[in-house]
């Protein structure tokens, strides 16, 4: 069975993530995950511009046996020719991780699809993958409307979501069924809700306690099935057949190799019952500055 996992590497240049002290790894941490991650048959990592110094890094580490994804950061206002904007910005990222060639370029800001620069933002991540700096090109979305809104200029190679345990709105209306129909690959991250979903009940970040009772539900829901939150949300979404790459955040080998084992076991199927009335402050990070106790 081909290995879905990918190293996510937000966490390789800034503190990420709302588990327990989230922080920025070091150059020593990051080189004993890579190895863990190679030992295991991982190949792939997924990166962005935005990742602070997440790029530099895996350049200094040196990673070109290993297949990159990056996103491009959202376009700049009154851009006048975003071809060479996007050019730039992908060579000097080549340069700064020393690669020839990424295995995908993303768009990080799916709005920039459906603004002035639209069109010709497509035509752009085209030449770059007609020149080889790419093998493929697509879109991370937060929501079913950002592709709404943008696919009938772009049908992308790639499209990274959110989804995870307490969050497969994309399951809805048979959707990812038809995206992997189209020949698209599909590509799920914020497995853990950015390390949420895995925290101890007397962990919960004090912006998130106003979801009490859910937490109190998950962790109930849990104990009776006797099993552990890591467990639970891989062996969940290793149960959609849809989805192809698995992108994971970690923090050590240990932890890689928990998700790992947790991976190679029989999917399940089942999900907490409350998911159905969760509130998108819980399960949308864009909205968790808003979110207050």
């Amino acid at each position: 069975m081909e290995n879905k996992l990918v190293i996510g590497t937000a966490n390789f240049g800034m503190a990420y993530g709302q588990g327990v002290n989230p922080e920025e790894l070091s150059v020593s941490s990051i080189n004993n995950i890579l190895k863990c991650a190679k030992h295991l048959g991982i190949s792939i990592l997924d990166t962005a511009i935005s990742y602070g110094d997440s790029t530099k890094k895996l350049g200094k580490l040196g990673v070109e046996s290993w297949n990159v994804i990056t996103k491009v950061p959202k376009i700049p206002h009154k851009i006048e020719k975003v071809d060479n904007w996007i050019t730039d910005c992908i060579t000097k990222s080549l340069e700064v991780i020393k690669i020839s060639k990424f295995e995908a370029v993303l768009i990080h800001n799916p709005r920039d699809l459906v603004g002035v620069n639209g069109i010709e933002l497509v035509n752009a991540l085209k030449k770059v993958k007609e020149r080889g700096l790419t093998r493929k090109i697509g879109v991370s979305i937060y929501e079913k409307s950002d592709l709404d809104n943008f696919f009938d200029l772009f049908h992308p190679d790639i499209i990274q979501c959110p989804f995870n345990i307490v969050d497969n709105r994309l399951l809805q209306k048979n959707y990812l069924s038809k995206l992997s129909k189209l020949g698209i690959e599909i590509h799920v991250r914020s497995i853990f809700l950015q390390g949420l979903l895995t925290s101890n009940h007397e962990n919960i970040p004090d912006d998130f306690k106003k979801f009490k009772s859910f937490w109190t539900h998950w962790h109930s829901w849990l104990k009776s099935r006797k099993l552990q939150p890591v467990e639970a949300c891989v062996r969940y979404v290793n149960s959609i057949k849809e989805i192809d790459r698995i992108i994971v955040g970690v923090n050590s080998p240990l932890h890689l190799e928990e998700i790992f084992n947790n991976y190679n076991k029989p999917p399940i199927y089942e999900v907490p019952s409350l998911i159905s009335s969760l509130k998108k402050e819980l399960i949308d990070p864009r909205l968790w500055k808003k979110t207050k106790a």
